[in-house]
């Protein structure tokens, strides 16, 4: 048993496959249907397909926690991240927007790739390590991280799912058993901040919002229940957590095999993003009177 975990099972090479399948899955189903139909056979494919989509993000905050205790440099993994992140925003912004662009920096509306939030994860894990920071900077610290998750994808959920899987790095059970109740605080806290920001923007005081946020979810939770369904993919993550055996892969550190795993994810993921947006949007150079 390795890491609390069964000793033969999938390794990290093998979960990041998956994960890359359930991401493209996910932003097909995206791009081809929509909730909105009247067809109910397209609206369950939608739910099931984005519902697969759902294993992508936590997968690969397990896979971060477990690459921070074996990668040969932190600094060179942050810059990789950064990089990568930074490469990835204008794909991202035209897959979910249809416009090629580094979008608004109004912080309602601003948002970026799950690689800036991969980031920030990582960036947490430094923090948390570091012994030279008094309790006080490092709460202040952490509190700048998770406020800069709010303008990433998933926003602040990798973060806890990443330090949920670095505390518990050798006692994964534990981690697995945590998994539901926080993926479930997370539901309720970024559904209930979303009414939170809407309300800001439209005008209203703070307290108004604060005040108002949780009745107007109550109200409308009836509503947007049969479109948010595919987060339940989440909970059935929970059986590839328990089969993951801790390893990073079947090659050796250096090899070609290990150079691939370790690159595939950061270009596969602009670039998926960009065909995606193409066949969407169409050529975003090509400009019609």
């Amino acid at each position: 048993m390795q890491n609390g975990v069964l000793k033969n099972g999938l390794n990290g090479f093998q979960l990041k496959i998956i994960a890359i399948c359930a991401m493209v899955i996910d932003h097909a189903a995206w791009v081809f249907l929509r909730p909105y139909t009247e067809n109910f056979a397209l609206y369950v494919l939608y739910e099931i397909l984005r519902g697969i989509g759902r294993f992508t993000m936590p997968i690969m905050c397990m896979l971060l926690a477990d690459g921070f205790f074996y990668t040969r440099s932190v600094k060179k993994y942050l810059i990789r991240l950064f990089i990568f992140a930074l490469i990835s925003h204008v794909p991202y912004y035209f897959f979910d927007y249809g416009i090629f662009s580094i979008g608004s920096f109004s912080i309602y509306k601003f948002q970026t790739s799950i690689i800036f939030n991969l980031f920030l994860c990582l960036c947490t894990l430094v923090l948390l390590k570091t012994e030279k920071i008094c309790a006080v900077l490092k709460l202040f610290g952490l509190s700048l991280l998770f406020l800069s998750s709010w303008f990433c994808d998933w926003r602040f959920l990798p973060i806890m799912l990443t330090v949920l899987f670095y505390v518990f790095y050798k006692k994964r059970f534990i981690a697995i058993g945590l998994y539901l109740p926080v993926v479930l605080i997370w539901l309720f806290i970024h559904h209930w901040a979303g009414y939170f920001m809407l309300l800001l923007e439209k005008g209203n005081p703070f307290i108004f919002a604060l005040q108002n946020a949780l009745p107007s979810l109550i109200e409308d939770f009836p509503q947007i229940l049969p479109y948010k369904l595919f987060f339940i993919g989440l909970f059935f993550l929970i059986p590839f957590f328990c089969l993951y055996n801790g390893k990073p892969g079947n090659f050796k550190k250096g090899s070609v095999k290990a150079k691939i795993s370790k690159w595939f994810f950061y270009l596969f993921y602009p670039l998926h993003l960009l065909i995606l947006a193409f066949i969407k949007y169409g050529n975003p150079f090509i400009f019609t009177d």
